[in-house]
């Protein structure tokens, strides 16, 4: 009676089983197909014909559809609040040449990597032609929306020991030292927070002479 109780069981779960694949147990005289439950491209096989499986939380292979890819990006701390979910992306991608990707940022993390201080920003990207393929580098850039701000370029700074400065006209052919807050900066310019007005003439180049 046990071994009947044992063996009873056994095909209950065979049954179940069989239901969550989508199939009938009264219709096992063909070879058992086991369907994708999404269209996609086959990424991994492991399994082959013949083989026997018992453990139906093995994988048999992975299938995923790569006509919508996701972009992960590495944002600097820095440059993080100027990313917003909804903003334009333009990827650049070795495999497209010179041919620039348009995508959306669709999230953003918010969690700091502790290592290399930057932040994952996923953007999705079109792939109806399946050029792309999971795993290759690229470079993003961001359209945000314009923001208003005093550009100086960084020339015109003079950079002290705590801070930096640069040179105001005070009146013609007379100028003075100001301390400045910067903010956002690359390699030519750089933005002015504080300390400086819009309108105002600065010395753009040589400023270390008139110390």
């Amino acid at each position: 009676q046990t071994g009947f109780d044992v063996a009873r069981d056994d095909l209950k779960r065979a049954g179940v089983r069989l239901r969550f694949l989508g199939i009938d147990s009264g219709e096992l005289e063909a070879p058992l197909t086991v369907r994708s439950p999404l269209a996609g491209q086959v990424l991994s096989l492991v399994t082959s014909p013949g083989e026997f499986r018992n453990d139906s939380t093995t994988p048999l292979l992975v299938v995923a559809d790569l006509t919508r890819l996701w972009v992960t990006a590495s944002v600097p701390e820095r440059d993080i609040e100027k990313v917003h979910v909804g903003d334009a992306a333009q990827i650049q991608v070795v495999a497209c040449g010179e041919r620039a990707l348009k995508g959306r940022v669709l999230f953003i993390e918010n969690v700091l990597d502790a290592d290399t201080r930057t932040a994952k920003v996923r953007i999705q990207l079109e792939n109806p032609d399946l050029r792309l393929k999971p795993g290759m580098f690229a470079t993003v850039g961001f359209e945000g929306a314009p923001v208003p701000a005093l550009v100086v370029p960084t020339t015109a700074l003079f950079v002290g020991e705590t801070a930096s400065y640069v040179w105001v006209e005070k009146s013609p052919w007379s100028f003075v030292r100001r301390e400045v807050e910067l903010g956002a900066q690359d390699r030519d310019t750089a933005v002015v927070a504080k300390g400086l007005a819009s309108g105002e003439r600065i010395v753009l180049k040589n400023g270390a002479l008139l110390h």
